[in-house]
């Protein structure tokens, strides 16, 4: 059988929930692998050589990319939730995996924020950085957010996790 037939089997035996959530890991390692990519390659810069995400066709692509599975991995979390599991607001707040999700969603919220920082306000700086000082400046704060950002990552792989041990009426 061909890839495309194994697609369309998998598809008919287990649904096509679970093909959304296939794609939305897929996504969320994309978007984890970029901001990891991105970490080392500013810490790999920290010695003076120069950075090479900085460089204007790269970053956009690593942006673009990244934009992308930030936005899969927001509407299949949200198509998995609302659809299968039937969340609202009460099984949100009154249930285990309801707070599970609602502390999923709290961590992201910082991580879209601190992406957002990264792209429009430091990654600017350090690109128009004129001296050594401003560029360590920017470095160093475009490193920070990073690190906070992989930590929150880190924080949702762990609530991630225990979705996989809650039964949603839980």
């Amino acid at each position: 059988t061909s890839p495309f037939e194994m697609f369309f089997l998998s598809l008919s035996v287990f649904g096509p929930i679970s093909l959304i959530k296939a794609v939305h890991i897929g996504a969320a390692a994309i978007w984890i692998g970029t901001s990891f990519h991105t970490f080392l390659v500013v810490r790999s810069s920290e010695n003076g050589s120069k950075i090479s995400l900085m460089n204007i066709k790269y970053g956009n692509a690593l942006l673009y990319t990244t934009t992308f599975a930030v936005g899969i991995v927001v509407s299949t979390g949200l198509i998995n939730a609302i659809y299968k599991h039937r969340i609202d607001f009460d099984s949100l707040v009154n249930t285990a995996y309801g707070l599970t999700l609602f502390v999923k969603i709290l961590a992201v919220i910082p991580v879209l924020i601190f992406g957002s920082l990264i792209e429009f306000r430091y990654l600017p700086r350090l690109r128009s950085a004129n001296s050594e000082e401003m560029r360590k400046q920017a470095i160093l704060r475009f490193k920070t957010l990073l690190i906070a950002e992989l930590s929150l990552f880190a924080l949702i792989v762990f609530v991630a996790t225990v979705f996989t041990a809650l039964h949603p009426s839980a």
